[in-house]
């Protein structure tokens, strides 16, 4: 937010200066933020302390991806 109050031209006036890359680095940057927001890591390094983790993994990592896209979509709905 503090970004773009101190922005001094108009981003909008040409597809240039508002998505440099196009839509692939826009794909790109949207991929690499989704999953380094998840934390697939994370989820993983618990499986050894996990009672049943071949029951509990899968159903981690749905968890994990299903509270992402929800959290992601309502931002992106929000905006």
């Amino acid at each position: 937010v503090g970004g773009f109050s101190c922005w001094t031209g108009n981003m909008f006036e040409s597809s240039d200066k508002f998505v440099p890359h196009g839509a692939t680095g826009v794909l790109k940057s949207t991929a690499s933020l989704f999953f380094g927001f998840i934390g697939f890591d994370e989820v993983c390094c618990m499986a050894s302390k996990a009672k049943n983790p071949s029951r509990t993994m899968p159903r981690a990592l749905i968890g994990t991806l299903m509270g992402a896209a929800t959290i992601s979509g309502l931002a992106q709905m929000a905006l």
